[in-house]
């Protein structure tokens, strides 16, 4: 069996970027000894995790959820999780490697071709307004409609079907979005400029990773309410004008 358990592996970002990775691993072992471990994962997981593995070709036979208590099994597979020391902070990052061929494999395997906007790039906002308890924009409505006047438009990532959102960002020109989880669909979007808004809480895991991947990134720093945002606009659009004039 290999365990795939942490007390981080519902979170969508970190079942991405640290989970999924190590499935290279098995792969690799299932390619040296010819045994197929049985995936442990957590009990009543978030759709993401079955969607994530029935997309690597993995079905309810493969796995089973696991919720503590003893267990036996013939062989324990411990993959390495993907990740090394940062340069940027006194944490650790995502291997990029491990990232890369996440994104190849997932990619490879949806059936549609890349989804794109008025014959370009799909130009992303990714929303937190309904699905999240902190980092929210105050001036919400400021910002979508400015960003909706330059070709953007706004995703609310929990609504939508996994395998959607891996097209929608399969083919995206450009990502706007607060820290969080949402921004993890960089890792689908090999294409992509990206600009993250950070409010007082800072933390550079999109950074490495979007270098690490060769995107183009930017940052904007703006006033922290109580946890929440209030996002400049004027600086945003000029983020977006910015971005825009070095992809070109």
């Amino acid at each position: 069996a290999i365990p795939l358990l942490h007390r981080w592996a519902t979170n969508y970002s970190h079942w991405t970027e640290e989970w999924l990775p190590q499935m290279e691993g098995l792969r690799y072992y299932v390619q040296e000894t010819g045994y197929e471990p049985t995936l442990l994962i957590p009990p009543n997981p978030p759709s993401f995790v079955h969607d994530s593995l029935s997309v690597l070709g993995y079905d309810s036979d493969d796995y089973v959820e696991w919720g503590g208590g003893s267990i036996a099994v013939n062989r324990l597979v411990l993959p390495s999780i993907r990740r090394c020391r940062s340069c940027t902070s006194d944490d650790y990052m995502r291997d990029v490697s491990g990232l890369r061929w996440l994104r190849d494999q997932i990619l490879h395997e949806l059936p549609l071709p890349r989804e794109n906007a008025s014959g370009g790039g799909a130009r992303i906002l990714i929303s937190r307004e309904h699905d999240a308890t902190t980092r929210r924009v105050i001036n919400w409505e400021d910002v979508q409609s400015a960003l909706a006047r330059h070709g953007f438009m706004t995703v609310e990532l929990t609504q939508m079907d996994f395998r959607k959102q891996k097209r929608l960002f399969s083919g995206a020109e450009m990502i706007v979005g607060v820290h969080g989880a949402g921004l993890t669909e960089l890792i689908y979007a090999p294409e992509a400029a990206v600009i993250e808004l950070y409010g007082d809480y800072i933390v550079p895991v999109y950074y490495e990773m979007a270098k690490g991947l060769n995107l183009p990134y930017a940052c904007l720093k703006c006033h922290d309410k109580a946890g929440d945002l209030v996002v400049d606009v004027d600086e945003l659009l000029t983020a977006v004008f910015r971005m825009n004039e070095e992809e070109s």
